[in-house]
């Protein structure tokens, strides 16, 4: 068996045979994985790898193909973005953002009402939402900070 191929990911083919093997660690050696390169398998490994990366858990991305085994890094991720239009993190934000102002607009109705208990738990849940915002975009800074 060959090694598996670093720095080479624009050779890594897009092909519907092509699969995927993400190898994480959170305590323990875990691993994923992804069938396929068709768009909605990709757009699932787009989340996952988006979801390690807010989350800051270890992990390594493989792809496998008749040509052998590549490792998969962050040009990779910005060829899938490109060739299928997705930009996951935007589309992240812009969901949280717009899951903000509905949780305010409760707020201001449960206050109007004295729904006490509820605006406690939307209070909750707004800290939540904005937390996640938080990381959101500290996340996007990291990445463009990058050389």
């Amino acid at each position: 068996m060959a090694a598996v191929k670093k720095n080479r990911e624009g050779d890594f083919p897009l092909r519907p045979d092509s699969w995927y093997l993400v190898v994480y660690y959170d305590g323990d050696i875990r691993y994923l994985s992804i069938p396929s390169s068709n768009k909605t398998d990709l757009e699932r490994l787009l989340i996952l790898v988006f979801g390690f990366e807010i989350s800051g858990l270890p992990h390594r991305v493989f792809g496998v193909s008749r040509e052998g085994v590549f490792e998969l890094g962050r040009g990779f991720f910005e060829r899938l973005e490109k060739e299928m239009g997705i930009d996951l993190r935007k589309k992240a934000e812009r969901d949280v953002e717009e899951l903000l102002d509905e949780l305010g607009r409760m707020e201001k109705l449960y206050a109007r009402l004295g729904f006490v208990e509820d605006l406690e738990e939307v209070a909750e849940m707004k800290d939540a939402y904005g937390e996640y915002l938080k990381k959101l975009r500290e996340a996007k800074g990291r990445e463009n900070s990058r050389p």
